[in-house]
């Protein structure tokens, strides 16, 4: 089984601004159907850390694209309100009983960015 993930590419976001981002699941180059399933988005301090550690757990809506293997997270300025720094950012598919990681990366958190008008 060869499971492919095709994602909207997150490098980094800015502390308290609001993404949406989507996660489409494949295995053996089919979509599957997920709308019975969970993914959940991390955000840790590290490779490695534990699930219960993580700065922010957010699962995706399923019920909309769920059909076609899509996953979409909205996340709102309160979710990315972390301390400016490097992370690690984790996607994990659960189908069933058993959670599988489909996704890992770093992640870089940087100050907000406010222009102020004269």
């Amino acid at each position: 089984m060869a499971i492919t993930i095709t994602t909207d590419e997150i490098g980094y976001v800015y502390r308290r601004y609001a993404y949406t981002w989507r996660v489409t699941i494949k295995v053996n180059g089919k979509k599957q159907d997920i709308r019975s399933d969970t993914v959940k988005l991390m955000i840790k301090t590290e490779l490695g850390a534990l699930d219960t550690t993580s700065l922010l757990t957010k699962s995706a809506n399923v019920a909309t694209g769920g059909e076609g293997g899509v996953a979409v997270f909205e996340l709102s300025g309160t979710d990315t309100n972390i301390a400016p720094g490097k992370y690690y950012l984790e996607v994990d598919w659960i189908h069933g009983v058993k959670p599988v990681r489909i996704y890992g990366k770093d992640l870089i958190i940087r100050e907000s960015v406010i222009i102020a008008t004269v």
